[in-house]
């Protein structure tokens, strides 16, 4: 029951104050940590929807979706994610790793090409910079 009252808690101050990213992010990552996948997402999806381009927002969302083997849904977030940030290697590296292991062949290679077109050919192979965008951080 305090689980449900601290998640409450985070929900409540998330959508009725002036809406606050990292308050989201530790909503998101409470309940996470408590096994409440749905109300993270539900966190998840405010962020998204107030700040398309924070890509932290979107790979999460992919990966909880990819844990509950919805991995069209998946492919589907983070083509969204792609969409408001087209420059975001942790968004194409880990649409790569999603089709390189569920999607049929051809398909990955496909996600690799698009990759390279908008990172430049070694993006795989680079370390990648911190990819987080917080709006109260910028």
């Amino acid at each position: 029951q305090s689980r449900f009252k601290r998640g409450s808690v985070f929900q409540t101050l998330v959508y009725n104050m002036r809406f606050n990213y990292k308050l989201a992010i530790q909503w998101a990552r409470y309940e996470m940590k408590s096994g409440s996948f749905a109300s993270a997402k539900r966190a998840l999806q405010a962020v998204t929807r107030r700040f398309p381009r924070d890509p932290t927002a979107w790979s999460i969302l992919a990966y909880l979706d990819a844990i509950d083997g919805n991995i069209d849904t998946s492919q589907k977030t983070l083509l969204r994610g792609l969409e408001h940030n087209p420059a975001s290697y942790a968004l194409h590296q880990q649409l790569v790793k999603l089709e390189k292991k569920y999607a049929p062949a051809g398909q990955a290679d496909e996600a690799v090409e698009i990759a390279k077109a908008a990172l430049g050919e070694d993006f795989m192979s680079r370390k990648p910079k911190v990819d987080h965008f917080c709006p109260e951080c910028h």
